[in-house]
């Protein structure tokens, strides 16, 4: 069953005390985005809804908390999301964040329209200057691909979701499900601890994806270079980054 039939009008009643719900523009791993206008102050916002299977679950609940807390902690950052709350209404964990209207970079790319190189230029130009601003607050976003970069109807790139990111002092690895295997590093397939480069490593990745001609076999290739650096099958699995 899809998710936004999961997420019935009985789940989400208790919001309609808070927000009129609108319309659905967007799903993730944990639940649906909705345009909603709040009662209060009648302005739009995003809502990020906890999916039912996932309200029991305090590690569900705690990430998306978590999520929430670095994201707010960039709030005034043109290039990243704007997030400014999480609320428990009753039985439902929300995520409030600034409206984006637009459509990812994922999406951006089926379109043959537009001027390669520059777009290029200047989603690079644009997430770097978001990854500094992270970066200086001891943050990693660990999750850099074109499904996580927003094009803004108003020529604006944001950086969103930032579900698996971690302070700097954390030593854990990355479990092999967590991330994307065509964007992410050597050493992360590897198993390493994640660091800043890492990040910059996705951004190149993302980069040398939207000046290619042609997406086309783009991601299979990737995803399975990645897969044999993870299994210890390529040479490039012997490149470290210190």
């Amino acid at each position: 069953m899809v998710l936004e039939q999961m997420m019935t009008q009985e789940y989400l009643a208790p919001l309609a005390e808070h927000f009129e719900l609108i319309q659905i523009i967007g799903y993730g791993g944990m639940g649906v985005c909705y345009l909603a206008k709040s009662h209060k102050d009648q302005k739009q916002y995003a809502l990020k809804v906890l999916h039912p299977d996932f309200q029991d679950s305090s590690e569900a609940i705690a990430q998306l908390k978590r999520e929430a807390r670095f994201e707010q902690k960039f709030y005034q950052h043109p290039n990243i999301v704007q997030t400014l709350n999480v609320l428990e209404i009753e039985n439902i964990t929300v995520k409030v964040m600034g409206v984006m209207l637009g459509v990812t970079l994922k999406d951006y790319l089926t379109k043959s329209n537009f001027h390669r190189p520059t777009l290029q230029a200047y989603v690079h130009s644009s997430i770097t200057r978001a990854l500094d601003c992270i970066h200086g607050l001891g943050i990693i976003h660990c999750d850099i691909k074109p499904a996580n970069i927003f094009i803004e109807a108003q020529g604006g790139i944001r950086l969103f979701d930032f579900g698996i990111a971690r302070s700097v002092d954390d030593t854990t690895p990355l479990s092999f499900s967590a991330y994307s295997p065509t964007y992410a590093s050597p050493r992360v397939c590897e198993g390493s601890v994640p660091i800043v480069l890492d990040d910059f490593y996705g951004l190149n990745m993302v980069s040398a994806e939207i000046i290619r001609s042609s997406t086309y076999g783009w991601e299979e290739a990737l995803a399975l270079r990645s897969h044999e650096i993870h299994a210890g099958g390529s040479s490039s699995s012997k490149i470290k980054v210190k």
